[in-house]
């Protein structure tokens, strides 16, 4: 795992990066704001966040980084595929001289499941619909109509770029291969809601649920129903799971 520091973090623009790596994935841009405590100005906390994605481990490395991070007034944002790894780390955050499940100067923004996890779009059973809208750079469909190459219809596939002075569209299939096909060719799947619907309070833990919840993990107890349901209610996945943390203004 490698991290970097709110201090030293620079823009890259990683939906644009993984697209063509990824062409099944269902990628979007998320803008996350979390206004400062009541009574107090905006300041560089509202502007610095720390993004720790996929944890599956607290290595030493990335623990020091967060620590820094949460120091240098940055909100944290962490998300693993189950809840015990977070839970693992609001005890590690709490300090060594805090008792485990409670911390003065820590605060849990949100926690529970993510509403933005990832996920590979299930691939349809039912027949190829008719298009609903032309192809678009980064839009994800399925082939139909070929005549040369009949065994590829239905295939799932990604459209990469518009062709140059012609009708047609350089598409990628799963698996690499890349074809240049006409739009009549190409179904452009309905894309999934975006933003996502907000989740039943199910599905979110208060910050007093949280730290009970952390303070039974580390002591190998019980957790209460609602964690409990909660930690069952999906299936491990990259970032199935988010805990969003800052410091208390003194």
């Amino acid at each position: 795992q490698a991290a970097t520091g709110a201090g030293g973090c620079s823009c890259r623009d990683l939906v644009a990066e993984l697209r063509p790596q990824l062409p099944r994935a269902g990628l979007a841009r998320v803008d996350f704001g979390l206004a400062p405590p009541s009574g107090t100005r905006p300041g560089p906390r509202a502007q610095a966040l720390s993004l720790a994605a996929n944890v599956q481990c607290l290595r030493p490395e990335l623990l020091a980084v967060l620590r820094d991070d949460l120091a240098a007034g940055a909100c944290l944002v962490v998300t693993s595929h189950a809840l015990g790894p977070l839970l693992d780390l609001l005890n590690e955050l709490a300090g060594p001289g805090s008792p485990k499940g409670a911390s003065e100067d820590l605060e849990v923004v949100f926690a529970g499941a993510n509403p933005f996890g990832s996920f590979l779009p299930t691939a349809r059973a039912e027949a190829v619909a008719e298009a609903s809208s032309s192809p678009y750079s980064g839009a994800r469909g399925r082939l139909r109509g070929l005549a040369g190459r009949p065994a590829l219809n239905g295939r799932e596939a990604f459209v990469v770029e518009a062709v140059a002075s012609s009708d047609r569209w350089r598409i990628r299939l799963v698996g690499g291969e890349e074809l240049s096909v006409k739009e009549a060719n190409f179904v452009v799947d309905e894309p999934e809601p975006w933003p996502p619907g907000p989740l039943p309070d199910a599905c979110s833990l208060t910050a007093e649920e949280a730290w009970r919840a952390a303070h039974a993990h580390y002591r190998a107890e019980a957790y209460g129903p609602k964690v409990e349901a909660l930690a069952r209610s999906r299936p491990p996945a990259t970032n199935a799971f988010w805990l969003g943390l800052r410091r208390r203004l003194g």
